[in-house]
Order: C-alpha cells, then structure tokens, then sequence
C-alpha cells in the first residue's frame, strides 16, 4: 500500500499506513489488567461524582463508549470527529497528543491531495506508537470509505475482482457499516439507518430462501423470521439509535452488501443461484482412476465429489450448507461404522462353523472399515464448534487445482465403501453355504468360478471404459490448443 509521509517540527518522518475496517485487532487484545489486591475499599466508595481513579488527563476532550460486545472505544468530537480504539493513557506511548497529532497529519495530507473533509466525515486511527499510524476515514452521509492518498484496489482484501465503480462502491460501502458495527455507541446526526429498507430485503430473503433451494443468500428463513421480529420491535419502541440496535442493523447491513458484492449484484454475469460460477476457477476433469474408484466404491466418491464441489462454489461456503453437509457426512459414517461392526460380528460367528475366503475378506474389509470411520467422525466432529472461517480454509486446502475435490471425496468414501463390499460378501458368503448344504458340496467350485469370472470381466470393462474416456478428454484437450 501506498504511504504518506510527512516531515515535523521534531525531526522524524509520520508515516499515514491506509486500513479497512476488517483489519480491526479489537478481537486480539490478550492483556489482563493489572489489579493490586492489596488495595483498600474506602468507606463510601463510589458514593461521590469525582471521576474514577484511573481516569487520566490524557484524556481530556475523548469521550469513552462502550461497546454492546463490552469492549471500549474513544471518541473526540470536533469539525472532524475522531475515534480510536486504542488504549490511552499516561502510562503508554499513546496520549492526546499523539492522536492529535496524528489528526493534524491527515488533515494536511486531505489538503495536499485535494479531499475535502466534511462535517459528516468520521476518522478511525490506530497509532502504533512510533512514527506509524493506521487510518482511514468514512462518510456517514454518503456511506462510504475513503483515504487520503491513492490506493491500489489490489491492497483493499477484496475476495473478487471489481467490475465496475458501481461494484466497487458496493464494497465500500460494506466497509462503511462494518465501521459502524464496530462504533456504534456515540451520536452521529447524519447517520440513515434505512430499517424500512432493510425491513424489505429480510422478507425478499425469507421468501427466496422458503421458495428456493439454491438460493445465493446465506441465512435460513427461520434467521430471517428472527431479524425480522428484532427489527420490527425495535422499531415500535423507540429503540433504533440504541447501540445495541445498531450494532444490529449496521452489521444487517454489512453481510448485504457482502453478499451483493460476492454476487455481483446489478452487473452483467451476475450470480442469481448458489450453484452458478462466475468467477474464472480452473476447468477440472475427473480423472480414469477417480472413475474407476467410483465404480469400484458403489459411486460414493462421486456422490461425495459433487457434494464437496456445490458446498465450495466460486471459493465460498455458505454456513448453513456447510453444517448440513457436515451433519449428513457425519451421519453417515456412524452408520458405516455401525454395519462394519454388525457385519464382523456375524463373520465371527460364521466362521466357527464354515471359514472361507469370501468371510475372510469380508471381516477385513470390516476391520478396515471401523477405524476408518472412527476417524472421520472425531476429524470432522472438531468442526461442528469452529466458524465458517475454519471451514473455509479445510475446503481449501482439500481441493487440488487440478483434481479438485477427487481426493477427499475418495477419503470420505472408504466407510461406506468397505461397509457395502463387506455387507455384500458376508450375504454372497452365506448364500453359497446354504447352496453347499442343499448339493452337499463343501466347496461348490462351479459356484466360485462363475462369480469369479463375473468379477474379472466387471473389472475389466470398468479400466477399459476409465481409460478410454481419459484418453478422449486427452484428444479433445489437445485438439482445443490446436
């Protein structure tokens, strides 16, 4: 990113470092406060208005807020309103002095880039104690994010790419109500809430997700019923300016325009379902020995191919859809490890009395199968607690650029898998038993060489066909080049 630098009167150089609002470390503050037991409590205490005892000079003109979430921010009201939420104090680097300071430094740099600051401007500061600050500056009547220097679109962390200064506005302005999310507390008269607004697209949300299964919003209509209700109740009270509420509705607002910029919302090739792409991913096919797998495996790997691929659209997992997928994978893989168990606990008794090869593998495919599923399910039980942060970086690291998902769904497959060739070979087992006590014949060879021959020309039809197909992909790709 650009900076700007400035030289002072004391001879080192002030370095303006542009920030946006999702770079906050009001989440990342570790430190515990320093409390002296072996203080007393005065008779009286807190019975008098005199300020508390850790109230410092330095900050005189900053007036303290708390917000909802219980952090505490500070605020110095002027021509331009400055905040902060870095601690001040006299016992660190930062005081009055250095913010205001900083403050001069920005309205200098507004002046030689031609911005002008209006009375419905807002300035956000993050001195680092040195010769750094972070800033940026909003505009509660316009709701927008701006800075004082130029700024590659590149540095702003956007997920996608701008198509438009229309496009590009949306996440500014997305910016600006995460600003008044983390801010709420302090007056602001030129703040427009838009609850009316806000109203109408949280019913159009709980219809479109009640009639649509692919929906590009990302709450379920029983959410959307909620933010509704809330809306409605703050409304009829009174209570709308309350921080509270509009922590609410600035971060209501907030995933909007979130979801309207991934979305591309009002820009030709929008996205209008969940499983449209828009974004240039890479072009992957599914490889012969993925289709032999599959067929092989009863196709579970590509059932859990084309799971994984819709949860992870265009790089985005949706919470609700990833918890769903999550629950159903859960699921079942107890109830593989539950037929693995079931079907090991009948070889075991089966073969007390007749032990053959098809048992045998059965029971292995079954002892393979338990761990298999076992493992899973505490892997993925880990998940259930995490946020959707934790969830978009396993979908990320899981999918290759070009295989894709082919891998792990081959993973999640084996349970099942083994769990139905165990299944099936147990039943296969028992009923040549029962042909060998009606003939008579221990070992019905007749039997075994039919099923053997079966299974040979099944395998071999099957690599035929996977490398036939992986060889027309190869001709089809080489005559695209060309």
């Amino acid at each position: 990113m650009e900076t700007l630098g400035h030289l002072s009167k004391t001879d080192y150089t002030e370095v303006l470092l542009p920030t946006v609002p999702s770079e906050t470390q009001r989440y990342d503050d570790k430190s515990e406060p320093d409390v002296d037991y072996t203080k007393s409590l005065p008779a009286g205490s807190f019975l008098d208005p005199e300020p508390d005892e850790d109230d410092s000079t330095s900050l005189i003109e900053f007036i303290p807020y708390d917000h909802p979430e219980g952090n505490t921010y500070l605020v110095k009201e002027g021509d331009l309103r400055v905040v902060t939420d870095v601690k001040l104090g006299a016992n660190t680097d930062l005081t009055r002095e250095s913010v205001t300071r900083w403050t001069d430094v920005v309205r200098n740099a507004a002046k030689n880039s031609g911005v002008a600051l209006m009375p419905s401007s807002e300035l956000y500061l993050r001195p680092d104690g040195g010769e750094c600050c972070h800033y940026y500056l909003v505009d509660h009547r316009l709701q927008v994010i701006f800075w004082v220097q130029h700024i590659p679109i590149g540095d702003l962390s956007l997920e996608v790419r701008t198509s438009s200064r229309k496009h590009l506005r949306t996440a500014l302005k997305e910016m600006y109500w995460q600003h008044v999310e983390q801010f709420p507390s302090h007056e602001v008269p030129e703040i427009c809430l838009e609850v009316d607004t806000l109203l109408q697209l949280c019913l159009f949300a709980q219809a479109d997700t009640l009639t649509s299964t692919t929906s590009t919003l990302i709450r379920t209509p029983k959410e959307y019923r909620r933010f509704i209700e809330i809306l409605q109740a703050a409304k009829g009270t009174g209570m709308l300016n309350s921080p509270s509420i509009k922590w609410f509705i600035a971060r209501q607002w907030s995933q909007h325009y979130r979801t309207s910029f991934f979305n591309r919302v009002g820009e030709p090739g929008c996205r209008i379902d969940r499983t449209q792409r828009i974004l240039e991913t890479p072009n992957v096919h599914k490889t012969w020995w993925f289709k032999l797998l599959s067929r092989i495996l009863f196709n579970v790997p590509e059932s859990y191919y084309n799971r994984l691929d819709a949860v992870w659209s265009d790089y985005m997992v949706v919470e609700n859809e990833w918890k769903s997928f999550l629950s159903s994978s859960i699921l079942e893989w107890n109830r593989s490890l539950f037929a693995s168990f079931s079907v090991l606990m009948v070889n075991l008794v089966a073969q007390q009395t007749n032990c053959t090869g098809l048992s045998l593998t059965s029971t292995a495919l079954s002892l393979l199968g338990i761990p298999a599923s076992a493992a899973l399910i505490r892997y993925h039980e880990s998940f259930e607690d995490r946020n959707i942060g934790k969830a978009a970086d396993y979908l990320s690291d899981a999918s290759n650029p070009d295989t894709g998902f082919q891998v792990t769904a081959v993973v999640h497959s084996v349970p099942q898998a083994l769990a139905l060739w165990a299944t099936m070979l147990t039943c296969l087992h028992v009923y040549i038993w029962i042909i060998s006590q009606a003939t008579g014949i221990a070992q019905p060879p007749l039997t075994y060489a039919v099923l053997g021959s079966i299974t040979s020309v099944m395998c071999l039809l099957e690599v035929t066909k996977a490398f036939w197909s992986a060889k027309q992909h190869n001709s089809d790709t080489n005559s695209q080049k060309t």
